[in-house]
């Protein structure tokens, strides 16, 4: 059997000094991988909470993170017992805000259900205005300083926005006239 030598080098200052060296190496892979873990917990965070073209499942929360996140207010009807709220941010930055009865799921392809819609939209005061003088379309004053309007051949989709805003609202509701009704008795509000 082979004695093993070992010499004054492999246990010297030199030799030590790899060790720490190696053991530093370690521990900076370590927390790189463990800094690089977290930055994609947080991106994907990040990405949920601001999806982009799909609608997903929102608490009145989401809702309020997402009107402090984005440069103008974000609208919708408060809560409403019995439903839940599904949000979608489409990649042109339009806001919908669906409320959803017992046994929907998110997504749902159907239309029969109340959605509030922000659209961002310069000048939404005029252009509101604008459109009471096409056939069929009827104006009201709306609470605090804004306009609605509807055509009374589709009554369950009714447009308001308010003096000097960049936000139009679309309120719309399968059953016809509570839309307006939503809006003119300022049920539409934006999220606090």
């Amino acid at each position: 059997m082979a004695a093993t030598v070992t010499t004054a080098a492999e246990h010297g200052p030199s030799a030590q000094r790899g060790r720490r060296l190696l053991l530093i190496g370690l521990v900076l892979i370590a927390l790189t991988a463990a800094g690089a873990t977290a930055l994609m917990l947080l991106d994907k965070h990040s990405a949920d909470q601001d999806r982009r073209g799909e609608p997903y499942a929102a608490s009145s929360g989401d809702l309020r993170d997402l009107a402090a996140r984005v440069d103008r207010p974000v609208y919708w009807a408060g809560e409403r017992p019995g439903t839940r709220l599904e949000l979608t941010r489409t990649d042109t930055d339009r806001l919908y805000v669906r409320y959803l009865p017992p046994g929907v799921g998110v997504a749902d392809k159907r239309p029969g259900f109340l959605t509030i819609a922000s659209y961002p939209y310069p000048g939404a005061f005029k252009a509101v205005s604008a459109s009471l003088k096409r056939p069929r379309t009827v104006g009201l004053p709306a609470l605090n300083s804004g306009l609605v309007a509807w055509n009374t051949k589709r009554p369950t989709s009714v447009y308001f926005a308010k003096r000097n805003s960049n936000v139009l609202v679309e309120v719309f509701s399968p059953r016809p006239n509570e839309a307006k009704r939503l809006v003119l008795a300022g049920d539409v509000t934006p999220v606090p």
